[in-house]
């Protein structure tokens, strides 16, 4: 493994111990993870990174995908196909952190205290505002992906609930926009 991919690892084992079973200290433990040490990454980092995820504790992987970060186009896609893979592939708490990091970059969700009811709005964000972004949706989001969501959707709170289906919304919508102009 290259140092920084291994620093990286190293440093996410720091935090291991303190993740519990509800995953919700991932998102927050995220924040003390050193940024400077993915300034000097590069393709090859990443890959190693890639390369060694599936290999790591349930908390590591909960850190992993609350660090990764779709707005840096150079890597996004990378980044890309390791939430999904984790969405797919990984327990439904791991899945829920990966899903959630990929959702945020598409759409902004939360409760509206004025009116108290839950809202959500499409806002493309960094990777989906690329050029790519038609691609890489094609490429990740298929039906298996699709399904997956909605699974994990059904077992989440309202809000929760609500901002992933949003998401599967807007997924469609730029979908069928995409296979429009393919047309």
């Amino acid at each position: 493994m290259n140092p920084n991919a291994s620093k990286l690892f190293d440093e996410f084992s720091k935090y291991e111990k303190e993740g519990t079973d509800s995953m919700e200290w991932a998102e927050y433990g995220c924040h003390f993870i050193d940024e400077m040490i993915e300034k000097n990454f590069t393709e090859s980092d990443w890959n190693d990174v890639d390369k060694y995820w599936k290999s790591k504790s349930n908390n590591i992987k909960a850190l992993l995908a609350n660090h990764l970060d779709l707005s840096e186009l150079n890597f996004a896609c990378i980044q890309l196909k390791i939430l999904t893979n984790m969405v797919m592939n990984e327990n439904e708490a791991v899945a829920f952190e990966a899903l959630r990091r990929i959702s945020f970059g598409i759409i902004t969700s939360g409760i509206d205290n004025t009116k108290n009811h839950y809202y959500s709005k499409k806002e493309l964000k960094g990777i989906f505002k690329s050029e790519n972004s038609c691609f890489l949706i094609n490429q990740y989001f298929d039906v298996f992906f699709i399904t997956k969501v909605m699974h994990i959707a059904e077992g989440c709170s309202e809000s929760w609930k609500n901002e992933f289906l949003e998401f599967l919304k807007v997924i469609k919508q730029i979908k069928l926009t995409f296979t429009t102009r393919q047309l």
